[in-house]
């Protein structure tokens, strides 16, 4: 298992906060100094809401709804991998961390995103180039250890419509953008990043991944150690900052889950 550090902007004032016992006046401070970064910061919200009309990959179940004593409680039913989710690394491999196994100082990491959305826009086979990357970093400098990678890529635009999200031809292969290898092995390899995000429903390029292909860079991804969050919601009028930015995953804890939907949001300074 890799070692987890935590490299946010506010991260070192809270776990120190955390960690000082007793009150003192130095601790007052950095108390201070984290609620005005809540108070003051601009909140993105990254999450879509799920229904049973949202997007549903093939092969898996339709969800539901049921209401129970006037609608006073619901009764919902659908597969862990379900609208914005998370996918811990035991969802590919037995035996490596499900959803319960991952430390909550996982969930509050600093943010990054790389955007491809006008190259997607030209090319909705768009796979992210080691290139995209360094260029990144020329622009940003290097990728810190142990971040949040978001890819943008302007997918989130057609969730209100299944068959322009699944985005299918004739033969019902699909044409949606993904993470390319030689980028995410560079990314994981080399800048150590601890999780990923995309607004797709797979890792890989919507027409090199399903049950007859298998889902190879997820697979990769996730030996790692790494995780991520699928069918993310990244608003073009968003304007979150390609790094600097802090990324809040809220994660419920099923025993033993390989994978659920989540609440993420962007805290931007």
């Amino acid at each position: 298992m890799r070692k987890i550090f935590i490299y946010p902007l506010v991260c070192g004032a809270l776990l120190l906060l955390v960690a000082t016992s007793g009150y003192t006046e130095s601790r007052e401070m950095k108390m201070d100094q984290v609620i005005n970064f809540l108070q003051s910061g601009t909140f993105v919200d990254l999450t879509h809401a799920f229904s049973p009309s949202i997007p549903n990959q093939d092969g898996l179940p339709k969800p539901k709804r049921e209401e129970m004593y006037g609608g006073a409680i619901q009764v919902f039913t659908h597969v862990g991998q379900y609208g914005t989710h998370f996918d811990p690394p035991g969802h590919h491999h037995k035996g490596m961390r499900l959803v319960d196994d991952i430390p909550v100082n996982e969930f509050i990491l600093e943010g990054c995103v790389i955007d491809i959305s006008k190259q997607v826009a030209e090319n909705p086979d768009y796979i992210l180039q080691l290139a995209d990357v360094k260029k990144w970093e020329e622009e940003n400098g290097p990728f810190p250890a142990n971040s949040f990678v978001l890819l943008q890529s302007g997918w989130s635009s057609r969730w209100s419509d299944a068959k322009a999200y699944f985005n299918k031809d004739q033969q019902g292969v699909k044409h949606y953008p993904g993470w390319g290898k030689e980028a995410l092995e560079y990314l994981v390899k080399e800048r150590n990043v601890r999780a990923i995000g995309h607004e797709t429903a797979d890792t890989d390029p919507g027409a090199l991944c399903g049950v007859d292909k298998g889902w190879p860079l997820e697979s990769w991804l996730l030996k790692q150690d790494c995780w991520q969050i699928e069918l993310m919601d990244i608003p073009a009028d968003a304007n979150l900052p390609p790094r600097g930015f802090l990324v809040f995953v809220g994660v419920p804890k099923p025993e033993k889950g390989t994978g659920f939907p989540v609440r993420v949001f962007a805290i931007v300074p």
